[in-house]
């Protein structure tokens, strides 16, 4: 479903496209900003909360990595706790209590049980194109046309 912007955007480029001879797209630029500049206002911070979300998932993720110890006892300095509902908060290990250092160890065994059903699958997949792909030089997109041998 298009969202509100999208809309009149394609609407500002119709009319374009049936009053003028010759339309350019910067032309439509600045007539939708000009014309709905509430929707572009919305559609901006939308845009800059969706990229700030990502960079802040990224050095989540970073700080939480085992590359990234504190130098007592192996901990990650910033630690994951599942929120009630969906999703994590972080804090400093150091800010800690009991309660949230075993629900930051929670979060690790699920991303370890994730991660060794993902193998599983790739090892399951390569045991099914070993009898085509090994001791050869064909690609799997090659292998995949071919059929396995009985």
């Amino acid at each position: 479903m298009a969202n509100d912007l999208t809309k009149v955007t394609r609407e500002i480029w119709a009319q374009a496209l049936e009053e003028q001879r010759e339309v350019d797209i910067p032309s439509v630029v600045r007539t939708v900003m000009d014309t709905y500049p509430d929707l572009v206002a919305q559609e901006s911070e939308r845009l800059i909360c969706q990229a700030l979300r990502r960079e802040l998932n990224e050095l989540a993720r970073k700080e939480t990595e085992d590359g990234c110890q504190l130098e007592l006892f192996g901990f990650p300095s910033v630690i994951a706790v599942p929120q009630e509902g969906d999703g994590y908060h972080y804090m400093q290990t150091t800010k800690a209590r009991w309660e949230e250092l075993l629900s930051g160890k929670q979060v690790r065994e699920d991303n370890v049980r994730r991660a060794l059903l993902k193998l599983d699958t790739y090892r399951n997949a390569l045991d099914h194109v070993r009898p085509v792909m090994e001791s050869t030089q064909l690609t799997f997109a090659e292998a995949y046309r071919k059929p396995l041998p009985e």
